[in-house]
């Protein structure tokens, strides 16, 4: 399981909007808000989707931490 980096989420929550990663990665807005804000854990299918739609060269672990 993941949990989005501290740092990362500041940078995201400037540059894009919750329900852009909803649409692109397929889930719902809420299951988003709640990764953005560190109160839900991710699989890694979802991480290296979220990782894939911000940057399309990076992995996981450039946004990630493993829990």
């Amino acid at each position: 399981m993941y949990l989005l980096k501290e740092e990362v989420i500041k940078e995201l929550k400037g540059k894009y909007r919750e329900d852009y990663f909803a649409k692109e990665v397929g889930i719902s807005k809420t299951y988003i808000s709640l990764i953005f804000n560190r109160r839900r854990e991710c699989p890694k299918r979802v991480a290296f989707c979220i990782a894939k739609t911000i940057d399309n060269n990076a992995e996981i672990d450039d946004y990630f931490e493993r829990v």
